[in-house]
């Protein structure tokens, strides 16, 4: 298959490997203007004014119309009837060469001035077309908008199985909707559709309508079908199959309308001058997922784009503190060099509070948080070795301030008069204005050259553009293109914009990272920032909250494709502070780790939980790579994800050794991480994707074995499917690879993706029988090597580690363990550094013999009233255990344990072996008996001050809403038995937070699970006490007949408490929390 037509493989991939593309051939055949590049082929109807195209055997636009349903406005222009071709023009082949390489092309030109180009790169696996207009006349002309085409597609499937995609995500196929940029058409099953975008936003804004298909097909000038005008063979709704020629293969059920139109708001065209357009593209594609990431390839290409900056990773100020402050910040620059740096953290971010006022940028604020100004600060971060990050809106500022009182000229204005202000972002400079230019240009020099800021996050884009803001719906809308007033009116909104991001890569230097925030605020600055911004925003606000969160997976996994190629996407902050739970954080930063966008922290991480900041350190740095979602024409919000890697393994062939002039061969060896996810706050779920759609090969002898990140532990072989049971709002990080019939190096503790940070190098012995690699290891953080040593037909089993001496002499060590086929290698090093290491094995000298697999010496043990503790001895692969009421759960080592389990009561376990091979083994079984609850502790005295009296600043809470004097379900309050009159009844994951009197001096309070949950064995929670971000008390997990008791001593000059209740680390399922008796005591 040619990866013209959909494997994946970018553009930009295939001509840096020089991979020979056919060259485009032009010619005439019967009427038809032929274009023929590889395999893809254009043939344009001189006669009918339509065109096709095919790849391969699927003919894919089935009529193409240029100009087709005549929706150019403005003045001077003569309408045509709705939807009535504009017919015939004048057909030439030409040849063409730009940006996207050289090719051919078919030029039609009509008497009116419309100009279109239809042509075929050699290099490019799409058809491009340009529409220009030329005005002919001796009058001014004015266009508004410019559509180059209008074309029916097949995808050949049933219109039931397509689903259109677009910057907003995934939707049925539309009666009509307009996407900005780009639009997708594939089937939902096997993901083979049509990819159509612009590939250039110079002067105008494109747009491409999606529309469903309809039973009548377009007419041509001479009332003959788009069908038998190509002179089509075979029937469109019964064939199976089709020539090149043909127009289709499903029939109107397939069929869907792509329209691509050129928006310039408004451009005035003189007298014999010609306004150019803007490109594009639409291709067939066998995987659309793959089409969509070659059509930012081919964006990319079209600018020229390289980009050069490392991709930062580090802190935004903004949701943890705002502008925080110029003392926390020396804090946490010295605090994050030392523990942060190595692991890739390299930015700290100034956000939004600094400056003199809220829309005055010329200035720092000598009364706000850094009175001694901002460079001291920039001098600080970079002193440290990171980024030194400020925020500033550079289009939208305040027209009432001093410095403009004689410069209004300065911005945008209304077509009746007075200045175009914009929500939120303030009023809007206008860049066609030399005037302007040279102001911005004075004031971000001074910012990034002056003060030394060499990272700034540009907010507010769209004022540039000078158009309404449409946050945070993605969805297109009018926003007043062209109806405003510019200091030159020969350019376009789109151009004005496009020279004031120019401006600021001129001002600030090649040298700094320029991030765009961000396109969710108006998505014309999508197509219209490409080629002038490192990185961008491309979602809304996040927030530390698991909705924030959500709304984010959604661009973050739309918007994919643009990341490292066109920029690199910033999905917006990595939260991790409560209410969020452990396995929420470890789901948006997987997320953010796999699609390797841009990972920025915004917390005060300090103070973060050891197991909140691992999540840091394990998903950074950004990988280098971009992984995908897989299921993305299935779910809005895609439930799969993958990364595919493979640096490469050097297989030695017996006899060779690894010194001296041997040379060995590399067989790359690829890797896939896989991310499973479940979205639901309150359900849990089974999240599965077949081997064939990761592009793995999955016939019966296709095994393949793994290593779950998360949750420490080793997949043992399998086929056909990948799947995991999911607790509500988390996800498990998977890297698998095909099994071999020798050890092989399945994952590392280094990074979520496994090894692909890390493993610089990777290599087997035959001969030696060992494994060896070099890895990059973080100095004081344990690294470790996660192995299979298949046990048949002839077991493997680890003999030794060991460190190279230059190593072993700077003070690594290196220890290993086996238990069964899996082998661990520990290493620590007391610095930074790169570390040889290898691992010897020996191989039994006669296949395994011993039978089933064995459990042996089987002990439950219940350590408290909830928890059960299992044991035993074992070498099998893996082990199903089953509860006596039908629960199950598999391991890869021999022990497990779970926390759910009632007081006082009696359980039968089993656990069953199963071997290499999947083949069960023996079974052991095993009974305990859990003890009943301890007598809770004696109570804090009463408040003098009960909280329900008190009004919060803010409550959160995962589900329902807090009440007072009444559980979460309206019900009286009551905790193991008892009934309470005060109270507040809330849900986890939940906050309260309340302003602090000077005068209390202690907080107290009961905790517990309410009594309506009792016969609940999900339910758990943890409530904490946190005072002005430092938790100060917190009770054990309680369960339901459990109670926990708070006495927390408020220290002087505290300003706010707030408390949570968490979901204990499983999920919030029927968390019912009371805080009863809760309240302050005075000093």
């Amino acid at each position: 298959m040619n990866w013209i037509c959909g494997l994946a493989l970018t553009v930009v991939a295939v001509l840096a490997t020089g991979a020979a593309m056919a060259e485009v051939q032009g010619v005439q055949e019967s009427g038809k203007l032929v274009l023929r590049g590889g395999e893809l082929v254009v043939r344009y109807d001189v006669a009918a004014g339509t065109f096709t195209a095919a790849c391969g055997k699927r003919t894919f636009v089935t009529a193409g119309r240029l100009f087709g349903r005549s929706r150019e406005e403005g003045r001077g222009i003569a309408k045509l009837e709705p939807g009535k071709p504009l017919g015939a023009g004048k057909a030439k082949l030409i040849d063409v060469r730009d940006t996207l390489g050289a090719g051919k092309a078919v030029e039609v030109s009509w008497d009116d001035g419309r100009v279109v180009t239809l042509a075929l790169y050699d290099c490019v696996p799409f058809v491009c077309l340009r529409g220009s207009w030329r005005n002919t006349g001796d009058k001014g002309l004015m266009l508004a908008q410019v559509t180059p085409l209008d074309a029916d597609v097949d995808c050949g499937a049933p219109a039931g199985d397509l689903a259109a995609f677009g910057p907003e995500g995934c939707y049925d196929l539309p009666a009509e909707r307009t996407n900005y940029a780009f639009a997708a058409v594939a089937s939902r099953k096997t993901r083979a559709g049509v990819v159509c975008g612009f590939l250039s936003h110079h002067r105008g804004s494109g747009v491409v309508t999606v529309r469903r298909g309809t039973a009548v097909p377009a007419v041509g000038p001479a009332g003959v079908s788009p069908a038998a005008a190509d002179g089509a063979k075979g029937s469109r709704t019964n064939d199976k199959t089709q020539g090149q020629d043909g127009p289709g293969t499903h029939g109107q059920d397939a069929r869907a309308t792509l329209e691509a139109q050129c928006q310039y708001g408004r451009v005035e065209v003189a007298p014999g001058q010609q306004a150019a357009g803007e490109v594009a593209a639409i291709g067939w594609f066998d995987d659309a997922v793959a089409g969509l990431e070659t059509y930012a390839s081919c964006v990319a290409k079209a600018h020229d784009i390289r980009l050069g900056h490392k991709i930062p990773d580090g802190y935004c100020t903004w949701y943890h503190a705002r502008a925080l402050d110029e003392k926390r910040m020396v804090e946490l620059a010295e605090w994050s060099e030392k523990h942060l740096k190595d692991y890739g953290f390299c930015l700290l971010q100034i956000d939004d509070g600094w400056q003199v006022s809220s829309r005055d940028f010329s200035g720092y604020n000598p009364k706000g948080p850094y009175p001694s100004g901002m460079k001291p600060t920039a001098e600080v971060i970079r002193r440290h070795g990171m980024l030194a990050g400020i925020w500033f809106i550079p289009f939208g500022w305040d027209h009432k301030r001093e410095i403009f009182r004689d410069h209004q000229d300065l911005f945008v204005q209304k077509p009746g008069g007075g200045v175009y202000s914009v929500h939120w972002a303030g009023d809007c400079m206008d860049c066609t204005n030399p005037k302007t230019i040279s102001f911005l240009r004075e004031q971000i020099a001074r910012m990034t050259r002056g003060w030394g800021y060499n990272y700034i996050k540009i907010d507010g884009l769209w004022t540039g553009m000078a158009v309404n803001i449409l946050y945070p719906q993605p969805h297109y809308r009018a926003d007043d293109l062209g109806q405003v007033v510019l200091h030159d009116m020969s350019k376009t909104q789109v151009e004005a914009y496009r020279t004031g991001l120019k401006l600021v890569r001129e001002a600030s230097g090649a040298d700094t990272f320029i991030l765009g925030c961000n396109i969710a605020q108006n998505m014309r600055t999508m197509g219209g920032s490409v080629g002038l911004v490192d990185g961008m925003r491309i979602g809304p606000d996040v927030g530390a909250n698991w909705g924030g969160i959500l709304s984010c997976v959604l661009p973050t996994s739309h918007m994919w494709f643009w990341h490292g190629k066109v920029w690199y996407n910033d999905p917006d902050c990595l939260m991790l502070r409560s209410p969020l739970t452990l396995d929420q954080s470890r789901a948006w930063g997987t997320v953010i780790a796999l699609l390797g966008q841009m990972n920025l922290v915004s917390e005060w991480m300090p103070a973060l939980p050891a197991e909140k900041l691992e999540v840091v350190k394990r998903t950074m740095p950004n990988p280098g790579l971009t992984g995908r979602p897989v299921d993305l024409f299935e779910h809005n919000r895609p439930q799969v994800f993958q990364l595919t890697w493979g640096r490469g393994e050097r297989a030695i062939p017996a006899g060779a050794g690894l010194r001296g002039d041997d040379q060995p061969t590399l067989n790359d060896q690829r890797r896939d991480t896989v991310g499973l996810f479940n979205w639901e706050a309150d359900k849990s779920a089974t999240v599965g994707v077949d081997l064939r759609e990761l592009g793995l090969s999955d016939g019966a002898e296709d095994r393949y074995v793994g290593f779950d990140y998360w949750e420490n532990a080793f997949v043992p072989p399998f086929t056909g499917k990948l799947w995991a049971a999911l607790k509500p709002s988390s996800c498990r990080a998977v890297t698998i690879q095909r099994l071999l019939d020798r050890p092989q190096v399945l994952s590392t503790s280094r990074h979520v993706t496994g090894g692909l940070v890390d493993l610089v190098e990777l290599a087997w012995s035959d001969k030696d029988a060992a494994l060896s690699g070099r890895s990059r290891v973080v100095g004081g953080d344990g690294y470790e090597l996660r192995m299979s040593a298949p046990p048949q037909p002839r077991a493997w089993k680890a003999l030794s580690a060991e460190v190279s001496p230059a190593d072993k002499q700077a003070g690594v060590t290196i220890r290993l363990s086996q238990e069964g086929p899996w082998v661990r290698v520990a290493i620590d090093s007391p610095a930074t550094r790169e570390v040889a290491w290898t691992v010897k094995f020996e191989r039994a000298k006669t296949p395994a013999s011993d039978g089933p697999a064995k459990v042996a010496r089987l002990q439950a043990q219940a350590p408290d009233a909830r928890t059960a503790k299992l044991s035993w001895e074992g070498s099998a692969c893996w082990y199903l255990v089953i509860r006596g009421d039908g629960q199950t759960a598999t391991t890869a080592a021999s022990s497990w344990q779970e926390g759910t389990l009632r007081p006082d009561t009696q359980y039968e376990y089993s656990v069953q072996a199963f071997d290499w091979l999947g083949l069960p083994g023996q079974i052991a079984t095993a009974k305990l008996k859990t003890p009943a609850l301890p007598p809770p502790p004696p109570a804090p005295p009463a408040p003098q001050v009960y909280l329900d009296e008190l009004k919060p600043l803010r409550v959160s809470q995962g589900w329902g809403q807090t009440r007072t004097g009444k559980s979460a379900e309206g019900k009286p309050l009551r905790l193991a038995g008892k009934t309470y009159q005060r109270g507040i009844g809330t849900h986890a994951a939940g906050q309260m937070t309340y302003k602090l009197d000077a005068a209390w001096g202690r907080f107290v309070a009961t905790c517990g699970i309410d009594d309506e949950k009792a016969d609940d064995e999900r339910a758990s929670v943890v409530c904490r006490v946190v005072v002005d971000g430092k938790t100060l008390g917190e009770t054990p997990v309680l369960r339901a007949g459990q109670i926990g008791h708070l006495d927390v001593k408020l220290p002087d000059g505290a300003k706010e408490i707030r408390l949570e209740t968490t979901d204990a680390g499983d999920d919030n399922k029927a968390d019912h929390a009371d805080w009863v008796n809760a309240g302050f005591l005075r000093r």
